[in-house]
């Protein structure tokens, strides 16, 4: 039986073709996610059960049938000329996929975008993601933890800047990553501060 993630993304008449329409959709929905929560989304995917990323990889192999767990953007581009909606911001878009500025999108990378997102954000795959981003263990995630996950600096301090943080304020603790990630639709400055300051 197909994982439903999988007959999502494949049109309903015929299994064999792609629903990039669908798969559209969702990238534009990833895209609109703070860097912060996209890295989150690609840690939690990279620590799946391996069986069941293998499940799901058929539709990343359709669109990159000739390479192993990547693909290049201008390659993945293609696929999606029969979205006319997208076209006018595909390469930002596909852009904010790469995560690791490699210039290709990784199979963990693609799952990320893609992936019903209520599906990742349990609890337990919450918790295993924020303890691999707070680097030091302090019970915070701060931009000196970013750095040292990602290793580039201008990354992790533009991830903290787009949350509103400065570089001398406490960092990011588990109840607000949390709230963060299983935040619904777009997220506000000001809702931001607001659970800052409750959720200390």
């Amino acid at each position: 039986m197909l994982h439903p993630w999988f007959k999502i993304l494949q049109g309903e008449e015929n299994s064999s073709r792609l629903n990039t329409a669908h798969i559209a959709s969702r990238l534009q929905h990833f895209m609109r996610h703070s860097r912060l929560k996209q890295l989150a989304l690609n840690i939690i995917v990279r620590d799946l059960d391996r069986s069941q990323l293998q499940m799901l990889r058929g539709v990343f192999d359709q669109l990159s049938p000739d390479e192993n767990d990547e693909i290049q953007l201008a390659k993945l581009q293609q696929s999606f000329t029969d979205v006319p909606e997208l076209q006018s911001d595909i390469q930002r878009l596909l852009a904010s996929l790469d995560v690791d500025g490699s210039e290709t999108i990784s199979l963990s990378e693609f799952l990320a975008a893609t992936m019903d997102h209520t599906e990742l954000v349990q609890e337990e795959h919450i918790l295993q993601a924020f303890q691999k981003l707070d680097a030091d263990g302090s019970g915070e995630i701060t931009s000196s933890d970013l750095m040292v996950v990602t290793g580039n600096e201008s990354q992790a301090r533009e991830m903290m800047q787009e949350l509103h943080i400065s570089t001398d304020s406490p960092g990011i603790t588990y109840k607000q990553f949390a709230w963060h990630l299983k935040k619904r639709g777009t997220w506000s400055p000001k809702t931001w501060r607001k659970v800052r300051q409750e959720m200390k």
